[in-house]
Formats: C-alpha cells, sequence, structure tokens
C-alpha cells in the first residue's frame, strides 16, 4: 500500500523497551521528513505492549488502530 512498516523484536513484558523500540523507530523517519504521520498497530501482543504503545503514540501524536475493530476495517 506504499506505506513503511518496521518490524522490531522487543521484550514484550519490559514497558521502557517497548516505548524506546517504538520511539527509536519514529526520530528514524522524522529526521528524514518531520512531516510523515505515524500509526501504531496494537492487534497483537500483551497487554503491557498494547499499553506501551497507546502511551507511545500519544507522545508522537500518531494513530492508534486494532485491526479486529469492524468499525474501520470490515
Amino acid at each position: 500500500m506504499g506505506y513503511a512498516c518496521e518490524s522490531k523484536v522487543i521484550k514484550p513484558f519490559d514497558f521502557l523497551n517497548i516505548v524506546d523500540t517504538i520511539y527509536d523507530v519514529y526520530e528514524k523517519y522524522s529526521e528524514d521528513d518531520r512531516k510523515a504521520k505515524f500509526s501504531v498497530d496494537i492487534t497483537n501482543g500483551t497487554n503491557l505492549m498494547s499499553a506501551a504503545a497507546c502511551n507511545t503514540a500519544f507522545f508522537m501524536n500518531s494513530e492508534v488502530y486494532y485491526m479486529m475493530d469492524r468499525r474501520k476495517f470490515e
């Protein structure tokens, strides 16, 4: 679909590791393009991973989505 996607190995029960990993990707791409928009998928993973992703997305001013949400994805 033309979107860049990053996959990283994280420690699923280490909140700071999750936040740092997401934010590192954000910094990498936002340095190249300050107008870049980011989305965070919280579909899979532990509850802690979802909480960390939502927390980080808030500070990145990003959209959070859940693929099983039938309101957005039919």
